[in-house]
């Protein structure tokens, strides 16, 4: 059973060391001790690169962490990082600065298992809530003190046994979704890789390919018009992107603006990018990185940005964003920033830039590769996606009490797990019985629903949508069904988590609440067989349509 317990009956915080600038150093010398601080607090634990150093004088003994102890990211001027939070696995010779807390777990709570609670998107959305400010967001002791904490009991009292295989399951699950961020962030750097074997270094040019000024091996290079875009508020599919939008090699347009088509068309009077061809940002603090215009999106230049077109039977639009994103030529082109507020490159400049020419037919193989390689590099991103999503949603029944981990075997010694434990079945379970459709959908409904399942049928997630869930999900389950059920279901749809209680009270509309016709009906799914006294049914609340 779960119980909601707040933060404070659990735990207790401890601020973070305050000190003058000039007490800290980058180096460890004998009386000092290392300081850890918000950027320390990185995706998957504590990261123990860019730390400083303070004198040991100005750290209390309570300010020493702790193997168990959760550093919180307190204060910040971005809501991405408040809240921010990592446990201390290992024993670590570190303490932690002011603009940082820890909560220290006490009796009754297992540290890994509060650990997971930080990481959960339901703690996110209600630190970014509690601790948005005007021009720093704070983290308050009262914050994570009123927290409340779903915790496993048994006879009144703590559970930590299955605290520990709820955290040792979640520590699965996330390793899972690592591995998989990790294999995509290794394809994405793979093809620099291959570039640098196939052609050697640019500057170097090993291989003595022959040289020539960049602009020589393009057909078109065209800079951005020389004007702020006045962005849509709405969805155009017309995107103006910008630096930011450059990530790894990529162009990303998940957050990228848009405009409408009438400023669109203004952008592009003198050309529109096309698949293929090379976006490059050659001003501002990412000058210097470029990307390939992906297939099928509409894209104009927005302030800071250019384009390279390859010249056909000279260059591949692919090997140019190559050498372009390679260490050697974007050391090249920062040599040639000029002064101002902000670093930017001419044009003329970047024409004039000498570059090496291999040859055309090595260049068509590094393409194909890289055509390859992105092949792989979507499937992996599909796979990351998915792990994610699984996370998410083991993570959030895990907190509601909704995973059976009874026959989860945890080594005692180290709090992970080794086996799972066989059953002994008295009975052979019931299968369920084939689902009856008992929701017919409004004719007005079927078209933007059917529009949905193609989207659902290639594998990708949705927005949230109760129609969706109400007449896709909901009204063909087998029967009977339980709650958990039908939330694992619709977790596997949807981009977010579904919204627990708007499920909850449609199921009550339903069950026929306040005179309402009932469409489903509730039992406790429990028999027991009058010979043999043998118990079966799966133990739970279930629903089925009423006949």
């Amino acid at each position: 059973m779960m119980e909601l317990v707040p933060v404070s009956k659990l735990a207790t915080q401890i601020r973070g060391v305050t000190y003058a600038k000039g007490d800290a150093i980058d180096t460890p010398r004998p009386g000092y001790v290392m300081l850890l601080r918000a950027n320390n607090i990185g995706e998957h634990g504590l990261e123990t690169e860019n730390v400083v150093y303070v004198p040991e004088s100005r750290v209390a003994s309570k300010q020493r962490l702790l193997p168990g102890d959760i550093v919180i990211a307190a204060s910040s001027g971005s809501l991405d990082v408040v809240g921010k939070a990592a446990r201390v696995i290992e024993p670590l010779d570190a303490t932690f600065g002011a603009f940082c807390k820890v909560v220290r777990p006490g009796k009754g709570v297992n540290s890994s298992y509060l650990a997971s609670f930080f990481q959960t998107e339901h703690y996110r959305r209600t630190i970014s809530r509690l601790a948005a400010g005007a021009n720093i967001n704070n983290l308050r002791n009262e914050h994570i003190d009123n927290l409340e904490l779903p915790l496993p009991y048994r006879d009144g009292k703590p559970d930590e046994d299955e605290q520990k295989r709820i955290a040792a399951v979640l520590d699965k699950a996330d390793a899972l979704r690592r591995q998989r961020q990790e294999s995509l962030q290794l394809t994405e750097k793979l093809l620099q890789s291959v570039f640098i074997d196939m052609f050697g270094d640019p500057v170097m040019n090993p291989s003595g390919w022959d040289t020539l000024p960049l602009e020589k091996l393009c057909e078109k290079i065209v800079d951005c018009p020389h004007s702020t875009p006045v962005y849509s508020e709405t969805s155009t599919g017309f995107y103006c992107v910008r630096s930011s939008d450059i990530q790894n090699g990529k162009l990303d347009l998940a957050s990228a603006r848009q405009v409408s088509e009438s400023v669109f068309k203004e952008r592009i009077a003198r050309h529109e990018p096309s698949a293929g061809e090379v976006i490059y940002t050659r001003e501002g603090g990412r000058l210097g990185f470029a990307a390939q215009v992906p297939q099928g999106k509409r894209i104009c230049l927005g302030q800071r940005m250019m384009l390279f077109k390859a010249r056909k039977d000279v260059s591949t639009n692919t090997f140019l964003a190559n050498l372009l994103n390679s260490e050697g030529i974007r050391r090249k082109v920062l040599n040639l920033v000029g002064g101002g507020a902000a670093p930017r490159v001419n044009i003329k400049d970047l024409k004039t830039l000498i570059v090496f020419q291999p040859p055309f037919e090595l260049q068509e193989r590094f393409e194909a590769f890289a055509a390859s390689l992105q092949t792989q590099e979507e499937s992996l991103a599909q796979s990351a996606k998915q792990a994610e999503r699984l996370f998410g949603s083991i993570q959030q029944r895990a907190f509601r009490g909704e995973l059976d981990l009874s026959r989860l075997v945890l080594d005692p010694a180290e709090d992970r797990l080794t086996r799972i434990a066989p059953t002994n079945p008295i009975t052979k379970p019931r299968k369920p019985k084939t689902a009856v459709r008992f929701l017919e959908t409004p004719p007005a409904l079927e078209p933007s629903l059917k529009k949905l399942d193609r989207t659902v049928q290639k594998g990708d997630p949705i927005p949230w949508s109760l129609d969706y869930f109400k007449f896709r999900i909901l009204a063909v389950q087998p029967r009977p069904f339980s709650f958990s059920d039908l939330m694992q279901k619709a977790e596997a749809v949807f981009e977010e988590p579904p919204p627990y209680e708007t499920i909850r009270d449609l199921i009550f509309d339903l069950l026929g609440q306040d005179g309402k016709p009932a469409f489903l009906r509730q039992r406790f799914d429990l028999q027991t067989d009058e010979e043999s006294s043998e118990i079966t049914g799966r133990k739970e609340i279930v629903f089925e349509p009423v006949s």
